[in-house]
């Protein structure tokens, strides 16, 4: 197992464990906020965010696309198993900012992955979510760093736990979202 940061989809060996760094979206790639609120996490009752798994990446960018041009909330195809040597991504989608400091707005991610028995399999810290102009409010975005995942046939079968933290440019305020996924041999 090894964990790698890349830009663009770059392939690196055997990389089982992998943080696409790549701003693949601009701040026009956005969404109203429509989804149960039970789904999101929030911080000072502004910033709002959601972290989910997916296996259908690529059709979900161009879905998202579509679905902006209709104003309409996005389908994201979420699992929650996966087999051995399947890739999954962990992606964030998220509204406003966490804190709007002197006219901008500031916040990075960290990524982790543990093991069944709840042991470190991969962690790529502070990767940049939004730098600049505060997003549009109360538009939903899709962040540009996301996880790509695929447990090697040495590791165990069970439940992996997605973890992000979403901070602030001081720290001073996160956010911490989680998710499971089961993974097995068997398709």
């Amino acid at each position: 197992m090894s964990v790698t940061a890349n830009h663009c989809r770059s392939p690196v060996g055997n990389v089982v464990f992998q943080l696409i760094t790549c701003l693949l979206f601009s701040s026009s790639i956005s969404a109203p906020l429509g989804a149960a609120e039970n789904e999101w996490r929030e911080s000072d009752g502004k910033f709002r965010a959601r972290l989910s798994i997916t296996d259908h990446h690529d059709q979900l960018v161009k879905t998202w696309e579509r679905d902006i041009a209709r104003d309409v909330f996005p389908t994201i195809h979420e699992v929650d198993r996966a087999h051995i040597g399947q890739k999954v991504q962990g992606i964030l989608a998220f509204a406003n900012c966490l804190e709007i400091k002197e006219g901008t707005c500031e916040m990075t991610v960290d990524f982790s992955v543990k093991k069944p028995d709840w042991t470190k399999y991969g962690y790529i810290g502070e990767r940049r979510l939004w730098s600049g102009d505060p997003p549009t409010a109360n538009r939903l975005f899709l962040g540009g760093p996301y996880l790509t995942f695929e447990a090697d046939p040495v590791d165990p079968e069970g439940l992996y736990q997605f973890s992000v933290v979403i901070r602030n440019s001081a720290g001073s305020l996160s956010v911490g979202l989680e998710r499971t996924l089961l993974v097995s041999r068997k398709r």
